[in-house]
């Protein structure tokens, strides 16, 4: 079975170096991809699907089953969010969800994902 069957992309224009399968974020002001170094953007909008150079337009998935890189353990089946420098982990409070794991994986490992980008994970209240 393969998972990346079914995937929405479009192609962008890169405005700061990319690595394939990079979590992305769009600057609203000149309107190009860069990299993840806010936890907690507004613009984050996809994965990278292949490595770019500045000025390069290159496709970004914004739906659908992507390949991600781990950032540090992730749990099969948990929500993921992005670090500062594009890698998936596992949903922290006051990140943003940018998908669905769909199997476990540890730092550096490309693991499958469902890409949902939502909203930021609340703070946890305390019972």
């Amino acid at each position: 079975m393969s998972y990346y069957e079914s995937m929405d992309v479009v192609s962008m224009v890169v405005g700061a170096p990319i690595r394939k399968y990079d979590v992305v974020h769009i600057n609203g002001g000149d309107r190009l991809i860069k990299p993840v170094t806010d936890v907690d953007a507004e613009g984050i909008c996809g994965i990278a699907q292949e490595a770019g150079a500045v000025g390069d337009t290159i496709s970004m998935a914004i739906a659908g089953v992507s390949k991600v890189v781990c950032g540090d353990e992730v749990t099969r089946g948990a929500q993921i969010g992005s670090n500062t420098v594009g890698l998936v982990l596992d949903l922290a409070v006051g990140t943003r969800m940018v998908g669905i794991a769909l199997t476990s994986g540890v730092e550096n490992d490309v693991i499958p994902a469902i890409v949902y980008i939502g909203e930021k994970k609340a703070a946890e209240v305390a019972a």
